[in-house]
């Protein structure tokens, strides 16, 4: 399909291949008439009527206001809005692709997180401040060159303050299943920069792996990831920044943690080494003594085989038949050295 399209401001561009769709609308790659640059137009879907084309048509039209009051700030990993017309805006063309689930290690998830949490602080902290509000992996571009971007801004929200339309409304229900913050299915609790962290926590544990070569960093990770998300936004983190340096922390943490079981390892090897000495020290002193007593009687009694009797009978205390002690105690006396010098 190729259609000629023209903005309010007189540009014209050939719409080629569709590239991308979603619920109200289909992203076309494009080229520029005069130059011949890529580009991409974002077009409403000519299947809705009535109340969904009206919203919809709202939709695309906060998107453009939201983009426009973008152009010019400089805010990196949003698309350049480069004209606008009925029912459809142009914008720059970002050549890459969108994100997986169970895609990154995470050392690249820690790596996309900074990367998303640099764009979200200048969203939040610029003027007008803006909410994304709809933060997942398919919304998610990487570009060729490596740079991350942001795409599809219609659920986005300028907070208050704005004074350029009425795109400052704060419309609950917003976002996608399964990684929407609480707040966006309704309620008294409003939208604000901790649904942006939420979404992004969401975001980063969608796409990491488990890898059991990163064990240490993906339990930190998921330490940032699990406060990202808590249901209370008053557990969350309060700003971007603040989540980027925790995801910052988080190989150096597992580093410390390595650290401190390979040395509490080395310490129990260790005293379980010094344990069997010493206990083996132990009874072979015991064994030494056995040893040593029985070897005194054997000898002694081998040589003096015919005072067998007699002997054995001093050695357990007996009496002779005629029941004195026998004479000659001197195996008695040599056994009691003996073991006065073997130590116990």
């Amino acid at each position: 399909m190729k259609m000629k399209i023209t903005t309010y401001d007189g540009k014209n561009y050939i719409m080629d291949e569709c590239i991308g769709k979603g619920g109200m609308s289909k992203v076309y790659a494009g080229r520029s008439v005069a130059d011949g640059r890529a580009v991409a137009v974002k077009m409403l879907t000519d299947s809705k009527r009535g109340d969904a084309l009206f919203e919809a048509k709202r939709q695309l039209l906060g998107e453009m206001r939201i983009l426009e009051a973008l152009k010019d700030k400089g805010v990196k990993g949003v698309p350049r809005l480069l004209g606008k017309g009925d029912s459809f805006y142009v914008m720059e063309y970002i050549k890459g692709r969108t994100f997986g689930k169970k895609e990154l290690d995470a050392k690249k998830t820690i790596e996309l997180g900074t990367a998303l949490c640099d764009i979200l602080t200048s969203l939040h902290e610029g003027f007008p401040r803006v909410l994304y509000l709809d933060l997942k992996p398919s919304n998610v571009m990487l570009g060729q060159s490596g740079e991350i971007c942001l795409i599809d801004f219609g659920t986005a929200r300028i907070l208050s303050g704005y004074n350029d339309g009425d795109v400052a409304d704060s419309a609950n229900g917003a976002g996608t299943k399964g990684y929407a913050a609480p707040e966006q299915y309704g309620g008294l609790v409003s939208e604000s920069m901790q649904t942006d962290i939420y979404l992004l926590g969401r975001t980063l544990d969608a796409v990491i792996k488990e890898d059991r070569m990163d064990g240490f960093i993906v339990d930190e990770l998921k330490k940032v990831i699990e406060r990202c998300t808590d249901v209370r936004k008053s557990a969350r983190y309060c700003s971007c920044r603040e989540v980027k340096a925790a995801l910052l922390s988080c190989e150096k943490n597992a580093a410390k943690r390595k650290r401190f079981i390979a040395a509490g390892l080395i310490v129990g090897f260790i005293l379980f080494v010094l344990s069997a000495v010493f206990i083996l020290m132990f009874f072979m002193g015991k064994i030494s003594a056995i040893y040593g007593i029985i070897s005194v009687l054997l000898g002694r009694l081998i040589w003096n085989s015919d005072k067998i009797m007699g002997e054995a009978g001093i050695l357990f205390g007996k009496k002779s038949e005629d029941g004195k002690m026998p004479e000659k105690p001197w195996l008695f006396l040599d056994i009691v050295k003996t073991c006065d010098t073997i130590d116990f």
